[in-house]
């Protein structure tokens, strides 16, 4: 009892060469590399490891005032060890009763509560990069950000902090259009618990869920976002302007990421379909036998930049057949989004074409 006592004293004396003050410009931050560092992801930053990590701290508002310091103050610590890096969260509130955090569905419910979110453009590019939000609870969102990319309303005319093709997160900041395609599903670690001061938690990220390059000594974009969402105000570690038409190109950076290696990616994903039809000749529903098939999916990374896929039997075939059926019988037009592994990471490539559509008839006769 005693030595936690003592830690959390200690959290918020560390000395000024662990702090990054986002607000003063100072943006590229030099994590520690820790071994072993026994994080228990639970939500609480009650390990000594926390208190040697790199803390970015000075957050800036973006909505709906940009340049302006946050009612309510953020800061987040970072560290990396061989097989993962970690983020820790500590976000005040000055009335933590009216803080929002329910569960719920995976990128689902985190963008209707309170969240922060972790942003790592792993290939230094201002181009791309990955999203990672949990809300007070530790309930999970991530997915991939695309710099210019549409965000479904049919424009380029508002830089949209939302779900791929609407939803949540969203709200407008000027400039250029901010996507998020939510569709992909990483592999992390994370929980969160609310106190008399706000809310913590805490995220470990496996290199596993990542591609970067492979480079004795890394450097990777990174930008943090939280929303308090009873006032919705918004807030940045590295600042937002809309005067500025890349939202990424804003991020700041991680340095000195020393000797880590990206981890070989091997899924296989098991897949089952089945069908039965029938007849209604005679006045009776005659039922056939089932029909059934059994497969799997396979994805294996070759290098950073190539994946090998082997869909055997992909689940768009199997559902085009059926929307198939159903319009014949209905003569309604029909959409389906494809949700198999294969049409998922295709979808990086053309983003706009998301779905299945079977033409019919306009009206049904």
């Amino acid at each position: 009892m005693l030595s936690e006592l003592f830690l959390m004293a200690t959290l918020g004396t560390e000395p000024d060469s662990l702090r990054y003050n986002g607000r003063m410009g100072e943006l590229e931050v030099s994590p520690p590399k820790l071994v072993d560092p026994g994080i228990n992801v639970d939500g609480l930053l009650d390990e000594q490891a926390w208190t040697t990590a790199a803390i970015l701290g000075g957050f800036t508002q973006y909505v709906p005032v940009e340049g302006v310091e946050p009612s309510e103050a953020t800061e987040i610590r970072v560290f990396y060890t061989d097989e993962a890096i970690y983020f820790g969260i500590r976000a005040y509130d000055s009335d933590p009763g009216e803080i929002l955090a329910r569960f719920g569905e995976r990128d689902r419910v985190t963008y209707n509560d309170d969240w922060v979110r972790i942003i790592l453009d792993t290939f230094d590019d201002r181009r791309q990069a990955y999203a990672f939000a949990i809300n007070p609870l530790g309930l999970q969102s991530d997915g991939l950000i695309v710099e210019g990319g549409t965000s479904g309303f049919g424009g380029r005319s508002g830089w949209r902090w939302g779900r791929s093709g609407g939803g949540g997160g969203g709200g407008s900041f000027g400039g250029r259009v901010f996507q998020v395609d939510f569709n992909p599903d990483f592999i992390w670690d994370s929980e969160g618990i609310v106190d008399s001061e706000g809310w913590t938690g805490e995220i470990r990220i496996p290199y596993v869920s990542l591609r970067f390059r492979e480079i004795p000594e890394q450097a990777w974009g990174i930008q943090v976002t939280r929303e308090v969402k009873r006032t919705r105000f918004r807030q940045s570690w590295a600042p937002l302007t809309k005067d500025i038409s890349s939202s990424l190109g804003q991020s700041g950076r991680l340095v000195g990421l020393q000797e880590i290696q990206p981890r070989r990616l091997i899924e296989l994903n098991p897949v089952a379909t089945g069908v039965r039809t029938g007849t209604n000749t005679t006045g009776a529903f005659l039922k056939n036998d089932p029909d059934g098939e059994f497969g799997f999916n396979t994805r294996i990374g070759v290098t950073q930049n190539m994946v090998l896929m082997a869909p055997t039997i992909p689940i768009f075939r199997k559902l085009k057949l059926t929307l198939a059926r159903s319009q014949s019988m209905s003569g309604l037009h029909s959409f389906s989004l494809k949700r198999d592994p294969f049409s998922l990471t295709a979808r990086k490539f053309s983003t706009h074409l998301n779905g299945l559509y079977t033409l019919g008839k306009s009206l049904t006769q």
